[in-house]
């Protein structure tokens, strides 16, 4: 069986606001471990269209030089109009190919994403098992069979179910065959050396905050921290200079920190690795050790520079706890950047511009800015339908049903206190007072 799996260009990819046009170069890594994990019994090849800045219409060329049975393609809503064409192409220009595709978007919305009758196949949730078995069965010509976490176009059913049991946990799987692409190419500003890889030490999230979706949309699970480690030495060896751990929750543990830091350390690895954390869960003697270890820089999702916005998004602490956090790791030597979210519900102009204020005031070395949205299937999306500030339909849900209607994507404002223009002129002055990775681009192109 012969299995192509593609991410998507990005060309037409929808852009919420300016600050989402600023972005790294990194790996998709969840079609590696896919690929890792069926490469054993199966051919596969991995194009990665949006680092090799392809477009849709180069498919059928792919198509034709490796003539896949199975073509699998991960997506996001953003992409969503974009996987769906390609899905068209691959249907017209090889009618008998099977496409499954899988993703964050499509374990929200399985019944939306099977409306398409180019779709074959879904896959919701961890990915490795179902698309194994799905292959060996297609291998085998069988017909009209269940597979856990997989769902299937010709059949009809009443619900979606994604199950997350211990045999999906991660550590149960080959690390991601990062030679599958070209990863050498990929790169992130904020890595002091280049190629930069992505690594997971966790999946999911056990926290509450009310603008997140992460509890709905994954089970939380902590990698073991000798596979972390092990992963790393694997990665050093490619070559690769800088890792940036793209979960929440490294630090969420000390004695999970000390171990990883002290096995990195132990076993001689140089590379040059980001991490983000939870404010709350910097601890003393936590940070030189990182450093030894070889971390870069901190992210914190800080989010608001306002008391009174951080109880509503139910962060679980405040300013003072912020500003504590961030002087310790400043005073450790450690770079440290940082996320926040304007137009909080709740919020007037004056604690938009606080937050922007405060933002420079602590003087991170890097910084990013977004306008809050009410993201479906949050508390703050509900919470928002019982103030009336909009309406409950789901706007993701429609559009993955009808992604010609992508302009109002994210136009759900969380807070109806500002315009649009209101709402980009705050994105225009928080540019201006702080450093972003749009700064850092053009200093690496310098």
């Amino acid at each position: 069986m012969k299995m192509l799996l593609i991410n998507p260009p990005e060309d037409n990819e929808i852009k919420a606001t300016k600050s989402a046009h600023a972005r790294n170069n990194l790996v998709t890594l969840g079609l590696l471990y896919l690929a890792s994990h069926l490469k054993a019994s199966h051919e596969v090849k991995v194009v990665d269209m949006a680092l090799l800045k392809q477009s849709t219409n180069e498919l059928p060329g792919i198509i034709d030089d490796f003539k896949p049975n199975v073509i699998g393609l991960t997506s996001v809503i953003t992409l969503w109009g974009t996987v769906l064409e390609l899905i068209h192409i691959a249907k017209r220009h090889a009618p008998e190919v099977t496409t499954v595709v899988g993703g964050p978007n499509v374990s929200k919305y399985p019944a939306e994403t099977l409306s398409h009758r180019d779709v074959d196949y879904i896959i919701v949730g961890c990915g490795q098992k179902p698309m194994l078995d799905l292959c060996n069965r297609l291998e085998r010509h069988e017909k009209d069979f269940e597979i856990e976490n997989c769902y299937a176009q010709e059949r009809e059913y009443e619900s979606f179910t994604t199950v997350h049991s211990k045999e999906h946990h991660i550590d149960n799987f080959p690390f991601p065959d990062r030679l599958a692409t070209p990863y050498e190419r990929y790169d992130a500003s904020i890595s002091p050396e280049n190629p930069t890889t992505s690594m997971i030490t966790s999946m999911g999230c056990p926290y509450r905050c009310a603008y997140c979706s992460s509890r709905v949309e994954q089970a939380f699970q902590l990698r073991k921290e000798t596979k972390v480690v092990e992963e790393m030495a694997e990665v050093e060896q490619l070559g690769i200079k800088s890792v940036l751990f793209q979960d929440d929750l490294f630090t969420i543990k000390s004695k999970r920190v000390k171990n990883i830091c002290e096995d990195i350390i132990h076993r001689g690895i140089k590379l040059h690795w980001s991490v983000k954390s939870r404010i709350d869960s910097i601890r003393p003697g936590m940070l030189d050790l990182m450093q030894q270890a070889g971390c870069s820089n901190i992210h914190f999702g800080i989010e608001s520079g306002n008391d009174s916005t951080l109880l509503r998004m139910k962060k679980g602490y405040d300013v003072k706890k912020i500003k504590e956090a961030i002087k310790m790791v400043k005073e450790s030597g450690l770079p440290c950047t940082g996320n926040f979210m304007l137009a909080y519900p709740g919020e007037e102009e004056k604690d938009v511009l606080n937050t922007i204020e405060f933002a420079a005031s602590l003087d991170l070395n890097m910084t990013h800015f977004g306008i809050t949205y009410a993201m479906p299937m949050t508390e703050l999306f509900y919470e928002g339908v019982e103030a009336g500030r909009h309406s409950a339909n789901d706007p993701w849900s429609e559009f993955t049903r009808n992604p010609d209607k992508g302009e109002d994507l994210f136009k759900i404002y969380a807070s109806n206190t500002f315009s649009t223009d209101q709402l980009n002129r705050f994105l225009d002055i928080a540019f201006s007072k702080n450093r972003t990775l749009f700064d850092l681009n053009k200093e690496r192109q310098a």
